[in-house]
């Protein structure tokens, strides 16, 4: 079964660009599934701009890390490489879960075991956060 009028998430985007330019912002990279959230959010009017998902995930990223570093405590360079992994994962699944790791690029570069030697017992904490800071 197909969906109504057999529209693609690009063909609903580019309709919006037509009807509401003002309120929506280009696509810069080849359509991702996870785009149709930021439709569904826009549709609802829970976001004033219909923007690309990776640029909300990447903003609200930068917007977290400079939270997080305001305070005593600031990421390492490396832990900031495993954290930039990890918004890449969210921006193409919308999540990131423990089960993961088990996976590439986090199993390449030494999988849960490196996650916990670099952020310590409390990274599923950590990986909450990101989530509900992120994806929310």
């Amino acid at each position: 079964m197909s969906p109504p009028y057999s529209l693609t998430v690009e063909q609903i985007w580019r309709a919006y660009e037509k009807t509401e330019p003002k309120r929506v912002k280009h696509r810069t990279t080849v359509g991702m599934l996870t785009d149709i959230i930021s439709l569904i959010r826009f549709e609802l009017n829970l976001d004033e701009t219909l923007e690309p998902y990776s640029e909300i995930i990447n903003r609200r990223f930068k917007e977290w890390v400079f939270k997080r570093n305001a305070g005593p405590k600031q990421f390492t360079e490396e832990q900031m490489e495993w954290l930039r992994m990890i918004k890449d994962h969210i921006i193409s699944s919308v999540r990131i879960e423990k089960d993961d790791f088990e996976f590439s690029p986090f199993v390449d570069e030494g999988g849960l075991g490196k996650m916990y030697q670099l952020f310590g017992p409390n990274y599923e904490k950590l990986l909450e956060e990101i989530n509900n800071e992120l994806a929310a």
